[in-house]
């Protein structure tokens, strides 16, 4: 799925991560989500994915790009996620 400079903000990434964990059958069969280019994802976004993807949401999610998503973040904001970081680690999702 491909979202990239979408203009999705922490509202937007929260309420996606939430309708995802609310049913594991949302979007069951996703393998690769691109958020990158979305400015306004910040901490309460990335943190919300990460929630999600730690209870079981986007089961078949294989890579997750956030790229230039982070807001006032340089670099890849996926490193200063720790949560995001370990939770992609540990379902074997490449963080990118």
């Amino acid at each position: 799925l491909y979202l990239y400079n979408n203009q999705i903000g922490d509202a937007g990434c929260t309420a996606f991560a939430e309708a995802c964990s609310n049913s594991k059958l949302v979007l069951a069969s996703l393998n690769d989500l691109s958020l990158g280019g979305n400015n306004g994802i910040g901490d309460a976004g990335l943190v919300a994915l990460a929630h999600a993807c730690a209870k079981g949401a986007l089961p078949s999610l294989k890579k997750l790009a956030v790229q230039r998503s982070a807001k006032h973040s340089r670099g890849n904001p996926a490193e200063k996620h720790p949560e995001l970081k370990m939770v992609c680690h540990e379902r074997g999702i490449e963080l990118m």
